[in-house]
């Protein structure tokens, strides 16, 4: 597969876009770490815990742009 963006020069994809599905090349490929959270039964409910571990997910710049990044705390930042 090659990276969507490098078009027309081929560039090998080296990762897919989690969100949108293209092939991504190491230049237009970024990594962002997400928080892994716990649901653990509380009362008649659940509450909702975060375990302090990250697993990484590849977007591309566009899908990054448009959902945003999280910070350490797990507060989404919109945009860049």
């Amino acid at each position: 597969m090659n990276c969507y963006d490098c078009h027309p020069r081929i560039e090998t994809a080296v990762a897919v876009c989690q969100l949108c599905g293209k092939g991504l090349c190491r230049t237009h490929c970024v990594r962002q770490e997400r928080p892994v959270y716990q649901h653990v039964p509380f009362g008649l409910g659940i509450q909702v815990r975060a375990t302090g571990r990250k697993v990484p997910r590849m977007v591309c710049g566009e899908c990054e742009a448009a959902v945003g990044t999280a910070d350490d705390r797990g507060k989404l930042h919109l945009g860049r």
